[in-house]
């Protein structure tokens, strides 16, 4: 399934890559899906992406504490 899932993806990708007439996008579309790869041309927005996943994952604490005695721990 996750094959498939895979698969799927990179042919979206490569469709997207191929209608903007771009080898340099096919190129990075393929690295990044077959060696997993994570490119990233903008780290200022990369940042800001974790840093609001990070307050996400902080409210979500503060709203629904994890309570480690009911996990068995």
């Amino acid at each position: 399934m996750e094959t498939a899932a895979v698969a799927w993806k990179i042919e979206k990708e490569i469709n997207k890559d191929l209608q903007k007439k771009d080898p340099k996008s096919i190129d990075l579309t393929l690295t990044t899906q077959m060696l997993g790869r994570i490119v990233c041309t903008n780290m200022e927005q990369a940042l800001k992406n974790l840093l609001d996943i990070k307050e996400v994952l902080l409210t979500l604490e503060r709203e629904h504490p994890f309570d480690k005695t009911k996990q068995g721990y």
